[in-house]
C-alpha cells in the first residue's frame, strides 16, 4: 500500500539500498491559547451533540441509520479540520546505516611479528599473501583481512551498511567511501585505496582518530566503528583508545576491534649506519663502524661478523652485549686485507633465535683494496704552521705516500728531508709527473715561480684526470694573485672583492666557525665521531680561528661546508671551507690556514681525522674509477620516515647530457628488498642538472645508481638511509588489553585473527539514515480532499432527503 501511495503521489521509487520514511506536518485548527483538555472536552461535546440531534430529528429512522448520519457529519467536520490544519506529508529518502572502518597505518604497523601458534601463523601467511605485499607486516595482515577472497569481508559489511574507510595514525583521514549504486568494477577503488596504505605514521593517537570519526558523523552516528590496529599508543595516555570509549558508549556507538600483531615483546636486531673508507691498502687495517639497535635481547651476547658477499666464511667476528631495548650500541670491527681487489663486504649481526626481522641485520659496503698508497703532493711558499703540522701528520700516516715542495726553502732542504728529495724543490711541470699523484695540496704558492704551462698542467690534472686539489689561503699569494692565471678557474670563489687581512694584525675575537647543513649531511669529511650527535659536539668544542680571508662571492655550483658565524658576504655568510667540482675532479678551498689549532690538547685526534678524511674523499674519483662525466647525490645521508629523498645528477661531460628533459632514470634499491625507478627531470636554470624525488619510502638502507643514460665507466651511485621515528617504535608488542577494554566499554567485541572473519555478522543493523527530503506534499490542498468533502456532503444530503429530514 505504501509503495502504491508513493507511486500515486508522484514520488520517485527508491534506489537499491534506499527506502522512504513518512512524517506529517500540520498546525492546530483551534486557537493557540486553547489547552489540550479543552479541545478534548469540545470534541466530546460535539460528538454528543451530533448524536443527540440525529436521535431527535430522525426518530423514525433505524439506529444504524442515525449512527451512519452522525459518522457522515463527523467525517465532514474532520475534512474541514484537515484543510484548516494544512496537513502536509514529508517523505524522507533513507539509505543504509553507516559503519566506519579505521586502519592503523602508524610506523608500528610496519613491524613483522613472530607467531608460535601454528594456526595463527597459517592465518598470517594467508592474509599477508592475500594483501599482495612481499612482507608479513601488521599492516599487510590488515590489508589481507579486508581484501582477501575478492574483498568478501567488505562485501559482507556492505550488504547491510554503507562503509567509510579511514586510515589513522595522528588523526583519522578518510580514504574511501562505499557507493550502493556502484557496479562491481567501480568497487575496486576501495580495495585499491586499502592496498595503497603504507605504515609511515610518526605517532599513534587512537582516541583522536575516533573523536574525528564521531565528529564526521555527528548528524547521523554510525552503527559501529571497526578498528584494525595493534592497540599501541605512542603519544600520551590521553590518546589511548579506552579514553574515548566512554564518549562512544554515551552516543551508543559500539567499537569492534581487531588485534593485529603479537603480544610478545618484539625480538629484533638492527644494524645500521655502517661506515668504512672506500679505499684501503693491502696490509693496512680496514675499520668498519656501525650501530646496533636491539629489542628483546637485553644483556644477551650478539656475534658481529664480517664476511665477503657470496661467502658464508667469516673474515673476522666479535661478540658484543645487546643494550637496553631501543638503545643503540656502537660497533667497531677491524680486518687487515692481504690481497688487492674490488670487494663487497657484509657486516652482519648474526640472527638470533626468535628474531622477527632478519633483513635489517646486515649492511653491504664496497671497498677498493689497493696495493699502493694515496699519493699526495704538499706544496707551499714557506714552512708556516699549517704546512709543518700537516707534513708531520702525513709522514706518519701509513696510507699516504707524501712528497713536499717549499718554494723558499734552503738548498739543503731537499737533501735533508726525504719527502722533498724526489722533486728537489720543484713542482712537476709535465702531465706524466703530475698524474703520478692522487691529491695535491697547494698552500701560499707564488705563481711567478711557475710557468703558464705548469699551471695549465695543474688545471688539466683536476679537470681531465679527476685529481683532487686542496687550496689553502695565505697572506701573500693564494688566492688573490691567481687572478688571470689558469688557477683562477679552479677556485670555488670569485676573486672580485676578496680581502686579505695582514697577519701582523690578528682578529680581535676568536672565530667559531659553523658547519652548514651540507657540511653535516652531504660529506664524511667533518665526521669526527661515529655518532652524528657526538660528532657535532666535537665540532662545537674545537678551537676557533684568528685569521681568514673574506671572500664574499661564491661561484655557482660550489658547496659551502663551513661558514663564518656572523659576518655576511654577498647574500650569505662568509665561507671558510667550501668545494666545487671542476671537470672530473674536486677542489676544496680553505679561507684560513689555522686548522692546526685543532691539535690543542688532543694532538692529531681531530686535526688528523679531518685531513685524512678530506684527502681520501678527494682521491676517490681517481682511485675508484668512478664516472668522471656525472655525479649522483642525495641531499642528506639520513632521512626520517615521510621525508622526501631529493636525488640530483650533475653532468660534467656535455656529450653525456641527455637531450630529453626527462632523460635520466635512477634505480633505488632497498637492502634485502625490491627496487624502483625514479625519473629525474632537467632543472631549467641548470641544463646539466637533473633532479627528482623518492617519496613515501619505507625504513631501511638504500643504494641508488643511474640507470639511464648509460656510462662507459662505473655508473654514478650513492647511498642513504631512512629511519622510523624513535618514539613510534618504543612500544612494539600488541596491546590486546587496550583493544579489549574499548570494545567492552562500548558493548562491542574484540577479535583475534582467527575469529575476525565473523565480525561482519555481529555488526548491529542500525537505523536507516536520512539522505534527503522530497518536496512536501500539501494533502489539504489536493483535489482529492475536495472530492471527499463534497461526496460526504452529497451522501448525507441524499440520506436526509430520503428520510424527509430536509
Amino acid at each position: 500500500m505504501k509503495s502504491f501511495l508513493e507511486w500515486y503521489l508522484g514520488i520517485a521509487p527508491a534506489q537499491p539500498g534506499q527506502g522512504t520514511r513518512w512524517s506529517w506536518q500540520h498546525q492546530a485548527p483551534w486557537p493557540a491559547w486553547m489547552p489540550q483538555w479543552m479541545v478534548l472536552v469540545v470534541s466530546v461535546a460535539a460528538i454528543i451533540y451530533l448524536g443527540w440531534v440525529y436521535r431527535k430529528d430522525a426518530q423514525n429512522a433505524s439506529t444504524g441509520m442515525r449512527i451512519g448520519l452522525t459518522l457522515l457529519r463527523l467525517s465532514v467536520l474532520v475534512a474541514v479540520l484537515l484543510v484548516l490544519s494544512e496537513l502536509t506529508l514529508v517523505v524522507d529518502r533513507t539509505g543504509l546505516p553507516w559503519v566506519a572502518v579505521l586502519i592503523d597505518d602508524s610506523a608500528s604497523m610496519g613491524l613483522e611479528d613472530r607467531y608460535d601458534d601454528a594456526a595463527e601463523k597459517s592465518a598470517v601467511d594467508r592474509l599477508s599473501q592475500a594483501s599482495g605485499s612481499k612482507t608479513r607486516s601488521r599492516l599487510a595482515i590488515a590489508q589481507g583481512l579486508l581484501t582477501q577472497d575478492d574483498a568478501a569481508f567488505l562485501k559482507q559489511l556492505q550488504a547491510g551498511h554503507q562503509l567509510k574507510v579511514y586510515r589513522f595514525s595522528e588523526s583519522a583521514v578518510a580514504i574511501a567511501t562505499s557507493d550502493p549504486d556502484a557496479t562491481s568494477e567501480e568497487k575496486d577503488p576501495i580495495v585499491a585505496a586499502i592496498r595503497a596504505l603504507k605504515a609511515d605514521g610518526d605517532v599513534t593517537r587512537p582516541a583522536e582518530a575516533v573523536r574525528k570519526v564521531l565528529a564526521d558523523f555527528r548528524g547521523s552516528l554510525p552503527s559501529a566503528i571497526v578498528i584494525l590496529s595493534d592497540g599501541i599508543t605512542s603519544s600520551t595516555d590521553a590518546d589511548r583508545l579506552s579514553v574515548v570509549a566512554e564518549t562512544a558508549a554515551q552516543r551508543l556507538v559500539p567499537i569492534y576491534t581487531v588485534g593485529i600483531g603479537s603480544e610478545e615483546a618484539m625480538h629484533d636486531l638492527n644494524l645500521f649506519d655502517v661506515l668504512v673508507d672506500d679505499v684501503a691498502f693491502v696490509g693496512d687495517p680496514i675499520t668498519f663502524t656501525g650501530k646496533l639497535r636491539s629489542s628483546g635481547f637485553k644483556g644477551k651476547k650478539v656475534t658481529i661478523e664480517l664476511r665477503r658477499k657470496g661467502s658464508r666464511q667469516a673474515l673476522t667476528r666479535k661478540k658484543v652485549t645487546a643494550a637496553e631495548d631501543g638503545q643503540t650500541l656502537p660497533i667497531e670491527i677491524t680486518w687487515i686485507p692481504e690481497e688487492a681487489g674490488e670487494y663487497e663486504f657484509i657486516l652482519e649481526a648474526v640472527p638470533q633465535r626468535g628474531e622477527s626481522d632478519e633483513a635489517n641485520n646486515a649492511e653491504v659496503r664496497q671497498v677498493s683494496v689497493r696495493e699502493g698508497r694515496i699519493r699526495v703532493l704538499l706544496a707551499d711558499l714557506e714552512p708556516r704552521w699549517e704546512f709543518r703540522e700537516l707534513k708531520t701528520l702525513l709522514e706518519r700516516e701509513k696510507t699516504v705516500d707524501l712528497h713536499t715542495v717549499l718554494q723558499e726553502a734552503d738548498l739543503e732542504y731537499a737533501d735533508q728531508d726525504v719527502t722533498a728529495a724526489p722533486l728537489r724543490g720543484r713542482l712537476p711541470v709535465n702531465a706524466e709527473q703530475l698524474n703520478g699523484y692522487d691529491v695535491i695540496i697547494l698552500g701560499d704558492l707564488n705563481p711567478q715561480y711557475l710557468t703558464t704551462g705548469s699551471l695549465e698542467t695543474l688545471r688539466n690534472f683536476v679537470r681531465d684526470s679527476g685529481g683532487g686539489l686542496i687550496m689553502i689561503a695565505g697572506t701573500q699569494h693564494n688566492p688573490v694573485q691567481y687572478c688571470g692565471t689558469p688557477l683562477e678557474a679552479l677556485l670555488p670563489i670569485e676573486l672580485d672583492g676578496v680581502e686579505v687581512p695582514s697577519p701582523d694584525v690578528p682578529l680581535p675575537n676568536e672565530i667559531r666557525p659553523q658547519l652548514t647543513v651540507e657540511g653535516r649531511k652531504s660529506t664524511p669529511i667533518f665526521r669526527f665521531d661515529a655518532n652524528e650527535q657526538d660528532s657535532d659536539t666535537v665540532w662545537k668544542n674545537l678551537p676557533g680561528f684568528y685569521w681568514m680571508i673574506s671572500a664574499p662571492r661564491v661561484k655557482a655550483g660550489a658547496t659551502v661546508f663551513v661558514e663564518h658565524p656572523t659576518r655576511m658576504g654577498d647574500g650569505r655568510k662568509l665561507p671558510i671551507i667550501l668545494m666545487h667540482r671542476f671537470g672530473a675532479g674536486k677542489v676544496l678551498f680553505h679561507a684560513t690556514d689555522e686548522t692546526w689549532l685543532w691539535r690543542r690538547k688532543v694532538g692529531d685526534l681531530y686535526f688528523g681525522r679531518y685531513w685524512i678524511q678530506a684527502i681520501r674523499y678527494l682521491s676517490r674519483t681517481r682511485l675508484l674509477g668512478q664516472s668522471k662525466s656525472a655525479e649522483l647525490r642525495s641531499d642528506r645521508l639520513v632521512y626520517q620516515r615521510g621525508d622526501a629523498v631529493n636525488l640530483r645528477v650533475r653532468f660534467y661531460d656535455e656529450k653525456q647530457i641527455p637531450k630529453e628533459k626527462d632523460g635520466v632514470a635512477v634505480i633505488v634499491e632497498r637492502r634485502g628488498a625490491g627496487s624502483q625507478e625514479v625519473a629525474l627531470v632537467r632543472v631549467p636554470q641548470a641544463p646539466n642538472v637533473f633532479e627528482g624525488q623518492l617519496r613515501r619510502a619505507v625504513d631501511g638502507s638504500y643504494h641508488a645508481w643511474v640507470a639511464r643514460p648509460e656510462f662507459p665507466e662505473n655508473s654514478p651511485s650513492t647511498d642513504f638511509r631512512i629511519e622510523a621515528p624513535v618514539r613510534e617504535l618504543k612500544l612494539r608488542g600488541m596491546d590486546r588489553a587496550e583493544l579489549s577494554r574499548a570494545a567492552v566499554v562500548t558493548r562491542g567485541r574484540y577479535y583475534g585473527l582467527a575469529t575476525a572473519s565473523s565480525l561482519p555478522e555481529d555488526i548491529p543493523r542500525g537505523r536507516p539514515v536520512a539522505i534527503h527530503s522530497e518536496d512536501p506534499i500539501r494533502i489539504w490542498n489536493r483535489w482529492e480532499v475536495l472530492v471527499v468533502f463534497c461526496t460526504l456532503l452529497t451522501i448525507e444530503w441524499l440520506l436526509r432527503k430520503r428520510l424527509r429530514l430536509v
